[in-house]
């Protein structure tokens, strides 16, 4: 499998992840969308907008006519991850990110935003790649290596949230 199909894989699989994440801990992502303070109209309606946007830009990475899409989705709410970060900088206290619900504890910040412009760039780099040959990058892969490559992506995605875990411990005196 080469890299440009590693990358669709592992932004679908990450996507569909935090969005089954957020809902399996939807209580705290509905108080870190009221901590924030940034609802289109209501809170449950912004809850439904942000997790139906990172779940249908997980499944769109799978398909090929649809791809595009999901890349669009995934700067747009990669984009938004950045201007919730800078906000929550200006608000009073620490406010949990949720990126991936309860399962890792962290507070939205610049490691945020990092992220996010990571998101961006892979997503770009998947846009250009396909822009540069012409469509041609885009074609169904076998089951085998999708299902390596899913697999591959939630290993990265749990020893991201393995090392966040043990770096937020406490130093044992």
């Amino acid at each position: 499998m080469d890299l440009f199909y590693f990358i669709r894989i592992f932004l679908g699989t990450l996507m569909i992840a935090t969005a089954v994440l957020k809902l399996l801990s939807f209580h705290s992502f509905t108080l870190t969308i009221r901590q924030l303070n940034t609802v289109i109209i209501n809170p449950a309606f912004t809850i439904a907008c942000v997790i139906s946007l990172e779940m249908l830009s997980g499944i769109f990475m799978f398909f090929p006519a649809l791809y595009l899409g999901g890349l669009l989705f995934i700067v747009l709410l990669s984009i938004s991850f950045i201007w919730v970060s800078i906000r929550s900088k200006k608000l009073p206290g620490k406010i949990t990110c949720n990126c991936f619900g309860s399962l890792i504890p962290e507070t939205l910040g610049d490691h945020t935003i990092h992220r996010a412009i990571f998101l961006i760039a892979l997503a770009l780099f998947t846009g250009i790649m396909d822009f540069a040959f012409g469509g041609k990058a885009v074609s169904q892969a076998a089951v085998y290596p999708i299902a390596l490559g899913i697999l591959q992506s939630i290993a990265i995605i749990g020893l991201y949230g393995h090392l966040r875990i043990l770096l937020a411990r406490p130093e044992p005196e």
